[in-house]
């Protein structure tokens, strides 16, 4: 579904820089419902798809939750409690300059992947 998105729905054009990280987030997205994830902002709870946050055609680094270094890599996954349900994708081990992965307090299940616990960068999990 991520590359489906990648060619019929994405504007942006990634180039080769920063595709790898845009599919990763995109089968992110996928696999832990990101239909339904949600963001309370000024005490208003909003959808992250319906209000365009996530999965547009802006840089990656703009979409909710991520924040990347000066070089426009993904560095954080900021993602507590969204409402994520499913999986982790162990594509997320491509992301070779994360430190910080928070997940907490969603409802994900299963194994997190060994690879992503051998990301040399990766700090907090």
């Amino acid at each position: 579904r991520a590359l489906v998105w990648l060619r019929d729905h994405d504007r942006s054009c990634p180039d080769a820089s920063n595709f790898v990280q845009r599919y990763v987030l995109a089968v992110l997205y996928f696999a832990a419902g990101g239909i339904n994830w949600s963001v309370t902002v000024g005490g208003v709870e909003k959808s992250v798809a319906t209000e365009g946050l996530y999965l547009n055609y802006r840089h990656e680094c703009t979409w909710f939750g991520v924040e990347c270094d000066n070089a426009g890599r993904v560095t954080k996954l900021l993602m507590e409690g969204i409402n994520m349900v499913g999986r982790i994708p162990h594509a997320l081990s491509h992301l070779d300059h994360l430190t910080e992965l928070d997940f907490g307090k969603n409802k994900l299940r299963g194994p997190v992947h060994e690879r992503i616990g051998e990301l040399s960068n990766l700090v907090r999990l």
